[in-house]
């Protein structure tokens, strides 16, 4: 897991050369008019979605991880809260894993917390269980699904 503000994005980009991409694409947007759907920056190896929701309480949110896609989520709003624990220590799965969605659930609680305030991003690679959504308020965020597996 990476935590760390938008300015710093490309520095990351010798370890994950995606983000280049993705710095491209966030110059290239209004932050403050997002789109409303999934895009496509370079096929199913990069896309964006956009999220504006309501928060929820730690123990709602679940602990989620994924096979294929690394989750870059920019904070827009005024911020957001992450569980998380190394997914080699969950024991607790909550069902299959689905590669349809590239997601599956746990049961386990997280480690540690994380919080990201506006313009900072956290990076959760497919060895990073996090439950995400955990804010007493509206959430909004770019969620960057970005192939690594």
């Amino acid at each position: 897991m990476i935590l760390d503000s938008i300015e710093q994005l490309q520095s990351y980009s010798s370890f994950l050369p995606a983000l280049e991409k993705v710095k491209a694409y966030l110059q290239s947007i209004d932050l403050k008019n997002l789109p409303s759907e999934k895009t496509y920056i370079d096929g199913d190896d990069l896309f964006v979605i956009p999220s504006v929701c309501m928060g929820k309480n730690a123990e709602e949110a679940k602990l989620e991880a994924h096979n294929v896609y690394a989750d870059l989520q920019l904070c827009l709003s005024e911020g957001e809260t992450f569980g998380w624990r190394d997914r080699e220590k969950c024991q607790h799965p909550t069902g299959e894993y689905s590669a349809d969605n590239d997601i599956v659930f746990f049961e386990d609680q997280p480690s540690t917390y994380v919080s990201v305030r506006q313009n900072e991003f956290v990076l959760f690679m497919p060895w990073d269980a996090h439950a995400p959504l955990i804010f007493d308020g509206e959430i909004v965020k770019l969620i960057f699904k970005i192939k690594v597996g």
